[in-house]
């Protein structure tokens, strides 16, 4: 029995575990969403692979989101997005686009290496989030990685949740 997890026609470039968190309100500061699975995905159509079939990671291509092919319809998105899931639970706990002006900003941290932005959350009226990512090990690619995906124009009639 195969499941849909709302990954269809993207590519992975970039998978680590990291804890989010999601600024509430100034009067309640930020809160804890979970420990997870964070995932940078791409449209298969603007990632390179390697012999494996593995998506190259640096390799996102922009070019690739405004391929049209008759034949093969795109399946899924046609924007990079962040998506992450719960430990155990698998609960989506983040799922936003990354759009031409996403902001990646290192913030000092002790012993984690801690990433703000904005998230865009919300189907029927999408709204501004701020986020920081904790990570234990980020991987040097990590942050120039989140940047370099970063859509180069705004796409028309992109969702942010599934």
């Amino acid at each position: 029995m195969h499941i849909d997890d709302g990954e269809a026609g993207e590519a992975t470039l970039l998978q680590l575990r990291a804890k989010i968190f999601a600024m509430e309100s100034k009067e309640i500061g930020w809160k804890e969403r979970g420990v997870g699975t964070l995932k940078i995905n791409v449209p298969v159509s603007s990632a390179s692979f390697d012999d494996n079939g593995v998506a190259v990671p640096g390799s996102f291509d922009p070019s690739g989101l405004e391929d049209e092919d008759e034949e093969n319809k795109v399946v899924g998105p046609r924007i990079p997005r962040l998506i992450m899931r719960q430990e155990n639970t698998h609960r989506v706990i983040l799922n936003t686009v990354i759009l031409r002006g996403t902001a990646f900003t290192d913030k000092p941290g002790t012993s984690t290496a801690q990433i703000m932005f904005t998230a865009i959350e919300g189907d029927k009226e999408p709204k501004p989030v701020s986020m920081i990512l904790k990570v234990i090990a980020l991987v040097g690619i990590g942050v120039q990685l989140l940047i370099s995906c970063r859509c180069p124009k705004p796409m028309q009639g992109s969702s942010t949740q599934r």
